[in-house]
């Protein structure tokens, strides 16, 4: 079952399915997957759902969530995106991934149907973790969007819950270039009878979300949380707030940690691994940093899609963290492999922004420099795809 990863991902690959769909903007409905499900019975139906919406921090607050509802006696499952290292990650029945034997049944259920509704692979995944859902009948599903709100696969849902994170700008070659219209895109999520709970929202989204809610006749409540050591505590305690309100009873205490976020892969020195990828995240991990560990210096290595602003992800946290303490910037070169996604490389990096951006060609010399500045903060940030490569790096 070593293969399976492969498998699903080649076979998109071979068909070109998701780089179409992902890139030319309006070319992806969530009509293709309803079509599908539609045929299987509907299966998002047979569970009841919470939508996680927004720009930063949808992941933890889905792990959190659904880990509640475990602990609380539930069977519960959960939906994330994008996998770390495994494509297992992306479906969790009780905290636990999806067995290889399970994956692959599924995936061979639903194949012959790919073709006749043009599912992407997002949309093949969607409707692998629902029918899983289903055939384990589990009470509640924790379901993390992928992009957007309005167009994505999950929008199949009719959640009971909506919870909306911070909105900020990111995948705007997709989802519109102003803060309105992606705000618009992930409040359209937002439906009849479903109860809507927002993190703090700049002023111009929180108008957006309370327009949507009252046209839809249903409610909302807002949340926030100040003076927290990190984004992890602040969303957990949010997450708490949200289990309180709504299923009046005392949530149960979860384990914070999440891989890759705030991840600590070494200690002496620190090396920090988080999955910033965008202002708003870059911005909470430099005030983490500048919270917790002052009068550091900072080496700091980067990589990310090349439709986000590496620049703007880059001063966010440089603006957080104070620069006067950031020694270094280097970009991390990741072959690009796949057809789907394409990271920034050095050589045809258009820097302008009097951003010095050194190139680490081998991730193997991330070591030769932690070893070199062993007195420093080595922080690692950006795509989700460096994950694997420099979790083993320090395994």
């Amino acid at each position: 079952m070593k293969n399976i990863e492969n498998t699903i991902i080649n076979f998109f690959k071979d068909n070109n399915y998701e780089k179409s769909r992902r890139f030319i903007p309006n070319s992806y409905s969530p009509e293709n997957l309803s079509l599908f499900l539609k045929e299987m019975g509907n299966p998002q139906n047979s569970f009841n759902s919470i939508h996680v919406v927004g720009t930063s921090g949808k992941g933890s607050v889905t792990h959190y969530l659904s880990r509640m509802l475990y602990k609380k006696g539930f069977k519960t499952a959960a939906f994330l995106s994008p996998h770390l290292i495994k494509i297992n990650e992306r479906i969790l029945v009780n905290d636990l991934l999806i067995s290889d034997k399970k994956l692959i049944s599924l995936f061979t259920k639903i194949k012959p149907f790919i073709k006749k509704y043009n599912l992407s692979f997002f949309d093949t995944l969607t409707a692998m973790a629902f029918l899983h859902f289903k055939n384990e009948k589990v009470n509640w599903a924790v379901i993390e969007a992928g992009l957007g709100g309005r167009l994505d696969s999950t929008n199949n849902i009719n959640a009971r819950l909506i919870v909306i994170t911070p909105i900020g700008l990111d995948h705007m070659n997709i989802l519109g270039k102003t803060l309105n219209k992606i705000a618009q895109e992930k409040a359209a999520v937002i439906k009849p009878n479903s109860i809507v709970y927002s993190f703090f929202q700049k002023p111009p989204v929180k108008k957006i979300i309370e327009e949507k809610v009252n046209r839809e006749k249903t409610s909302l409540k807002y949340f926030n949380i100040r003076n927290c050591k990190s984004y992890l505590e602040t969303n957990y305690k949010i997450c708490e707030k949200i289990f309180f309100h709504f299923f009046n009873q005392k949530p149960p205490l979860v384990d914070i940690k999440i891989p890759g976020r705030l991840e600590i892969l070494n200690e002496d020195p620190i090396v920090i691994f988080d999955c910033a990828h965008n202002d708003i995240a870059a911005n909470e991990l430099g005030r983490y940093i500048k919270k917790n560990y002052t009068n550091l210096k900072i080496h700091v290595y980067i990589n990310c899609l090349k439709e986000r602003n590496i620049f703007s992800i880059i001063k966010s946290f440089q603006k957080a963290v104070n620069s006067k303490y950031i020694q270094d910037i280097f970009l991390i070169h990741i072959e690009n492999e796949s057809q789907f996604y394409t990271l920034y490389d050095i050589n045809t990096l258009n820097n302008n922004h009097k951003i010095k951006l050194s190139s680490i060609e081998d991730i193997h010399d991330i070591k030769n420099i932690i070893h070199k500045y062993n007195k420093s903060l080595h922080i690692i940030f950006g795509s989700m795809r460096l994950y694997a490569d420099i979790k083993y790096l320090f395994k």
